[in-house]
C-alpha cells in the first residue's frame, strides 16, 4: 500500500485532540498554518469533524468525509480506500478525528503535530490514537514564530531503509 497522505493534528502534550465534538482551544497562529498547509489540497475527515467545522466546506480544498451514511453538500465515501481513489489533488491531508486518524495511519507518511499548552482533564476528551512511535522518525520541535506557546513537530514513517 502506498503511503500518500499526511496527518495534521493539534494536541495537548498528553494527546488530547478534542472534547464534546469540538477543538477545545483556539490559536490563530495554528489556524493560519493549517489553512496555509491545506489550501489547494484534498482534506479527508470523519463525519464528526465535518459537523464541527465552523465553515463547510473548507474553502479552496477538496473536502471528503468518511461516513457510513450520506451527507448532503459534501463529497463522502464509506471507506478511506474509496476516498483516496477520488482525491483530485496530489496532496492529501487527514484532518481528524480520532477514528479517522487511527484508520489513516497506514496511509500516512508524515505526521504534522502542533502541541498546545492546554491541560484538559475531562472524561469526554478524545485523544490521538496510541501508536508505535518506534516506527516514526521525529524531527525537531520548532516553536511557532507568531505564538511562542505553540510547538510543531513532524514525524516521518520509517521505510526500513537506514540512512547515515
Amino acid at each position: 500500500m502506498m503511503r500518500r497522505g499526511k496527518i495534521i493534528v493539534a494536541m495537548t502534550v498528553d494527546g488530547v485532540i478534542g472534547r464534546n465534538n469540538k477543538v477545545p482551544w483556539h490559536y490563530s497562529a495554528d489556524l493560519r498554518r493549517f489553512k496555509r498547509l491545506t489550501t489547494n489540497s484534498t482534506v479527508i475527515m470523519g463525519r464528526k469533524t465535518w459537523e464541527s467545522l465552523p465553515i463547510q466546506p473548507l474553502p479552496d480544498r477538496q473536502n471528503i468525509v468518511i461516513t457510513r451514511s450520506g451527507i448532503l453538500g459534501v463529497e463522502h465515501y464509506s471507506s478511506l480506500d474509496e476516498a483516496l481513489k477520488h482525491a483530485h489533488k496530489d496532496m492529501v491531508w487527514f484532518i481528524g478525528g480520532a477514528q479517522l486518524y487511527l484508520t489513516a495511519l497506514e496511509y500516512t507518511k508524515i505526521l504534522d503535530v502542533t502541541y498546545v499548552p492546554d491541560k484538559i482533564n475531562d472524561v469526554s476528551s478524545v485523544r490521538f490514537p496510541s501508536i508505535d512511535w518506534a516506527q516514526w522518525d521525529a524531527g525537531p520541535k520548532i516553536q511557532y514564530e507568531d505564538d511562542q506557546r505553540l510547538y510543531r513537530q513532524q514525524f516521518s514513517f520509517r521505510t526500513g531503509i537506514l540512512t547515515q
